[in-house]
């Protein structure tokens, strides 16, 4: 006879099946069966706790991260733009004043260079009409400090 021909037998089966849950086979396997579900269930809650913990370990290592890192350095960089922003402000006062000394400058020059013209034009009447004043009245000698400004030219080289 196959196994599979002994396992159907009814019979065996009746003599089997009560000699099974008698001699405590039956509960044991129902033992070892629930035993099995308990220790699976303390794994995922173990498993469940760990990942917990690890949940809360990143979300405490994330504060910490931005308290004391992320967050100073978000405090340095507004700074530093205050800091860009002040600089560029106080640039474009001195690149303001610049352009008006420039312009002041420009100015200067033009007004040196007609009273200067004004002067040679006038020269060549004085001395056509008194020509005693020129040597009563001697023309002021120009200050080595205006020289540049004034008359370049005798330098030999550019207006500065």
């Amino acid at each position: 006879m196959a196994l599979s021909e002994l396992l159907m037998d009814r019979d065996l089966l009746l003599v089997l099946l009560p000699a099974v849950v008698g001699s405590g086979a039956l509960s044991a396997l129902v033992t070892v069966w629930a035993g099995r579900r308990q220790r699976r269930a303390q794994a995922g809650q173990a498993d469940a706790t760990s990942e917990q913990l690890a949940v809360q370990a990143a979300h405490e290592a994330s504060q910490i991260l931005r308290d004391d890192i992320i967050a100073p350095l978000r405090e340095q960089v507004e700074a530093q733009e205050r800091q860009i922003r002040d600089l560029q402000a106080r640039q474009a006062k001195q690149v303001a004043e610049l352009r008006r000394l420039r312009d002041g400058q420009a100015q200067y020059r033009v007004a040196i260079r007609y009273i200067r013209r004004l002067c040679h034009w006038l020269d060549p009447a004085v001395t056509a009409m008194d020509p005693g004043y020129m040597a009563r009245h001697p023309k002021p000698h120009l200050p080595d400090e205006l020289r540049g400004q004034i008359a370049p030219e005798s330098l030999g080289g550019p207006p500065g």
